[in-house]
């Protein structure tokens, strides 16, 4: 009896806090930074960031078609500054996949441009050219 209502008062409890933990995730504002389409020729890809797209502290790839074997990628900040970010092998990131996301070098540093590496891999007659997005996650206020 006593063990029923210890499970019935976890059970409630994790039913209120619950919302209060995907809350939490869902105040991280995201921007859509840009959309690419993975060229089998070129195995890097060049984004100039402009306006409030620089203003970001975490960045994150989806792909929204195909699959992208996605090798890193390097952040060049405004003041001169740059950080590079490998993955371990490669890192297959299938049709509605994402990566996870990374954090960006400094305090509220502007970023000018990031630059994504990517293994082209061999074109077939069956597969598709893999279309991405890269997100950013706008500084937090306060």
């Amino acid at each position: 009896m006593k063990f029923d209502r210890t499970y019935q008062f976890t059970a409630i409890l994790l039913f209120f806090l619950f919302p209060l933990f995907a809350q939490q995730e869902s105040d991280e504002e995201w921007i859509l930074i840009a959309s690419k389409t993975v060229s089998y020729t070129n195995e890097e890809d060049v984004i100039t960031l402009n306006g409030a797209e620089k203003e970001i502290s975490r960045i994150m790839l989806k792909c929204i078609q195909g699959s992208v074997s996605f090798r890193g990628f390097r952040a060049e900040m405004e003041d001169g500054g740059e950080k590079t970010y490998k993955t371990t092998g490669a890192l297959i990131i299938p049709e509605g996949g994402s990566s996870m996301s990374y954090d960006l070098p400094g305090k509220r540093q502007k970023v000018k441009r990031i630059i994504l590496d990517y293994d082209a891999g061999e074109k077939t007659p069956e597969s598709r050219r893999a279309k991405i997005e890269i997100w950013g996650q706008k500084w937090k206020t306060g």
